[in-house]
């Protein structure tokens, strides 16, 4: 006749039951923690991280003025007040051009490290800075979003 039980079970004690059952192995303990790190680290960066949208371009500096190129199609994205960062230091927009106007070879260094040619029409934002004179590279930032503003918007 078959038996009904099987054999391990039926070796089961009272004297060997209080022993250890391995429910997880320890890898699988440190990949779980590993997924937490992850998981805590991401939550702290869409809190306090920020993320930047920033127009490259260039900057004449000539007296303690800034001229800040802004292509014709970010134009309409550029304020009085927006940050401009200029070698290093940070300036901020004190006036913008109404119209665009174009550039000649004049300026050929500044277009050149702007990316721009003399064909394209270029907005001139106006800035004070202690910069002295010379053509710079100069990235005007036009909008900073907090990553969690992602998942509430």
């Amino acid at each position: 006749m078959a038996e009904l039980f099987r054999k391990k079970s039926i070796e089961k004690t009272p004297e060997n039951l209080g022993e250890q059952i391995k429910v997880s192995r320890p890898s699988v303990w440190i990949i779980i923690a590993a997924a937490a790190i992850l998981l805590v680290g991401g939550l702290i960066w869409a809190v306090a991280g920020h993320l930047d949208t920033v127009i490259t371009t260039s900057a004449i500096v000539s007296g303690n003025k800034a001229v800040i190129l802004i292509p014709e199609e970010n134009g309409d994205e550029i304020d009085i007040g927006m940050t401009v960062k200029i070698d290093g230091s940070e300036v901020s927009i004190t006036s913008v051009d109404d119209e665009p106007k174009q550039y000649g070879s004049e300026n050929a260094y500044a277009l050149h490290l702007g990316g721009h040619t003399e064909d394209d029409w270029l907005y001139a934002a106006q800035a004070e800075t202690t910069l002295s004179d010379g053509v710079y590279k100069a990235y005007v930032t036009t909008e900073t979003v907090s990553p969690i503003e992602f998942l509430f918007n």
